[in-house]
């Protein structure tokens, strides 16, 4: 065997000795003692908000009635001997909401427990055009106490049942059904990095969960500064959200599923400070730029973004309209609302004087002879070099109204 063949295997040998996997068969009863006793945390702070509606919690109870199998639940034991969820809110958090037990899920709120249906739109891809805004209602209703079935197919009958109209042969299957339980622990000095891989290695095979989800949670086990700076501070920031309702409907902007706000900040902060990391695929460009930052191998001054950002969503918020992010008549334009944010930001970098550019100016852009529609619209377009045209674009237009943005 050859060295580096030798040195690899014994890389991966001193990774299996640090790694430690227990497996264990409890009944949900058990899991929630552990709960109530502080030993298993369900939410700590990178833990996904709960996403399944009431017809996927539904179905999940009738599973364990039917004591049909479920996917195990992984979990990590941290430096403090406590045990943290990796895997397995959405059915513990289920399970919690049918008997009753809905106040140990501190970090979610009721309304998140019984959405009807699922809405799992594409934010930056969806066309709002088409929808009719005024039947749209802003209100989520309130979640009762004990979860109520609806939705099973396997039994009917089961629907409209809750704990205490289900049978009591019922019942006890269903607090005794056992689970799989994988606990994690890790014996090397980069603990909180093992877990980090074992987190996303975990939850990045789901569908239910949108790319910025996953961010949210597994970057916390580097660092959560930059990600709780995005959530709390910007991703909220009124000017940011009144901008993004003219790009999307209010309905999408004030519910925020999946995380979309916070996916919009991030990626205005990846392609301000690093798009020539950018290739085509947005995801990984994201993933790597949010990592780096918590690493601290992209220095990120927080006080310094945050004077930018908001000087840059106060601006377009006072100076765009319903028409400034539309090339076509209905359509909004996604690489139109990104050029502009990004351009402006440029201009408030450079401290440049923007009182000439009003509204008007800035829905002239379209109309201008700057602007080539073919590197907004089609496909194909989601390339560093589309994006450094559409840019161009834009400044050369900005340039013919007295604003010079330097290189």
């Amino acid at each position: 065997m050859s060295e580096n063949s030798m040195n690899l295997v014994n890389q991966v040998l001193d990774a299996k000795e640090k790694i430690q996997v227990e497996r264990f068969t409890y009944d949900l009863d058990w899991v929630v003692s552990k709960i109530k006793s502080g030993q298993l945390k369900i939410q700590p702070a990178y833990q996904r908000t709960f996403e399944w509606t009431i017809a996927q919690q539904s179905k999940f109870i009738e599973s364990l009635i039917l004591n049909l199998p479920v996917p195990p639940i992984y979990i990590a034991e941290n430096d403090k001997a406590e045990w943290e969820l990796l895997d397995g809110l959405q059915r513990i958090s289920t399970f919690l909401h049918f008997i009753g037990e809905i106040n140990l899920l501190k970090a979610i709120e009721s309304s998140q427990l019984c959405r009807e249906e699922s809405d799992l739109e594409e934010f930056l891809e969806s066309d709002d055009s088409d929808e009719d805004l005024e039947n749209i209602s802003e209100d989520i209703p309130k979640s009762p106490s004990y979860l109520t079935l609806k939705g099973c197919d396997i039994i009917p009958d089961l629907n409209g049942k809750d704990k205490s109209s289900l049978d009591a042969p019922l019942y006890k299957r269903l607090i005794n059904k056992a689970i799989d339980i994988y606990v994690f622990s890790y014996t090397g000095k980069d603990h909180a990095w093992m877990r980090y891989h074992m987190f996303i290695r975990i939850n990045s095979g789901g569908t239910n969960l949108s790319a910025q989800q996953i961010r949210n949670a597994s970057v916390r086990l580097l660092d959560n500064k930059v990600i709780d700076f995005i959530n709390e501070e910007l991703a909220t920031d009124e000017d940011f959200k009144k901008t993004l309702r003219l790009l999307k409907r209010k309905y999408s902007v004030n519910q925020n599923r999946r995380m979309i706000l916070e996916d919009l900040v991030l990626r205005f902060f990846a392609f301000k400070n690093n798009k020539n990391a950018y290739t085509k695929d947005v995801k990984p460009f994201l993933d790597k730029y949010l990592e780096d930052c918590a690493l601290g191998e992209n220095k990120f001054d927080v006080d310094k973004e945050r004077l930018v950002f908001k000087k840059t969503f106060s601006f377009l918020a006072s100076n765009c309209n319903e028409d400034s992010f539309k090339i076509d008549d209905k359509k909004k334009n996604l690489y139109l609302y990104e050029a502009l944010t990004l351009t402006i930001a440029k201009c408030i970098e450079q401290d440049l004087d923007l009182s000439k550019l009003k509204s008007e100016s800035i829905n002239s852009f379209i109309k201008s002879e700057y602007f080539d529609k073919a590197c907004f619209v089609s496909g194909g377009k989601n390339t560093l070099s589309y994006h450094d045209k559409r840019l161009e674009q834009l400044e050369k237009y900005l340039k013919s109204l007295g604003i010079n943005i330097k290189d």
